[in-house]
């Protein structure tokens, strides 16, 4: 199974604030791919916009759904690594 997905199970039976849940998220995916930073956007799809944080204790960014990297992989659902 699925790491990730096993801790966001666990994770959404006990935490009820939505932003906790997104902050272990974040934590998790950063250790378990061993990266140095990890950033979590969610779809509003009736906005037809992203929106998340891009690194702890950072604003809240809205990007467009097929602009820039991140809004590109919204849209053809396709993974993008960047080294």
């Amino acid at each position: 199974r699925d790491p990730l997905a096993g801790a966001v199970a666990a994770l959404a039976a006990h935490i009820t604030e939505p932003q906790r849940i997104i902050d272990m998220i974040v934590h998790v995916a950063k250790d378990i791919g061993n990266a140095d930073r990890c950033a979590l956007f969610i779809v509003d799809p009736l906005k037809e916009q992203l929106w998340g944080h891009v690194s702890e204790n950072a604003p809240e960014v809205r990007i467009a759904i097929g602009h820039g990297i991140v809004g590109q992989v919204a849209a053809n659902g396709e993974t993008v690594n960047i080294v």
